[in-house]
């Protein structure tokens, strides 16, 4: 039985080569692979990842890491700070074209800032985002990762172990986390404990 799951979530995929090759590495390090299928811009939220986690702990599964990759860098990003304590694993696939999907709203400003990571500082992030960063795409990236030492939070590829045998099994969590910017506020997630940044 798979103790690893991998979740993909792309729009308009260009070098679908390079990315089945990272996507045959976790199918043979027994992972099993969930997809969000064709992504319908006007319609998906944020929150649509927090839908595909429940959909998953409703089959009845229990994993002990759960991976997600995607070639969307502003959904990632934001992902990778709202939900960083339910994912064990984020990849941003660096792709020849990398789509903004979120459509405009009241809270655009605010999911940018989120996207761009300002005050990522002040959160208790652990693990890194992992790229296929290459002679061939590293300028798409290269001006993001160096802005306030933003490379920190992120990693090669190469470097991402697939499977930890000795890992210790966690047990994911239902947390809130709450943000607040511009005297507003928004809230991810379900669950009794509240995580508030204050931007």
């Amino acid at each position: 039985m798979a103790k690893n799951a991998l979740i993909i979530c792309n729009f308009r995929l260009r070098n679908i080569e390079q990315f089945e090759e990272i996507i045959t590495k976790f199918r043979s390090s027994k992972y099993d692979i969930y997809e969000f299928g064709e992504i319908d811009r006007e319609n998906f939220e944020i929150e649509s990842l927090e839908k595909k986690l429940n959909e998953i702990r409703s089959s009845g599964k229990q994993y002990e890491n759960i991976a997600l990759i995607s070639n969307i860098k502003d959904l990632l990003f934001i992902w990778y700070r709202v939900y960083n304590k339910v994912v064990d694993k984020f990849l941003f696939f660096i792709d020849r074209v990398n789509y903004s999907i979120l459509k405009r709203s009241e809270n655009s400003e605010l999911f940018t800032h989120i996207s761009e990571f300002y005050g990522i500082e002040n959160e208790d992030i652990k693990g890194k985002i992992y790229i296929n960063i290459n002679y061939e795409n590293y300028n798409q990236i290269f001006e993001f990762l160096f802005k306030d030492f933003k490379f920190r939070y992120f990693d090669r590829m190469e470097n991402l172990v697939y499977f930890e045998k000795n890992r210790v099994n966690l047990k994911k969590v239902k947390y809130k986390k709450r943000y607040i910017f511009n005297e507003e506020s928004y809230s991810f997630g379900e669950g009794e404990e509240k995580i508030v940044e204050q931007m």
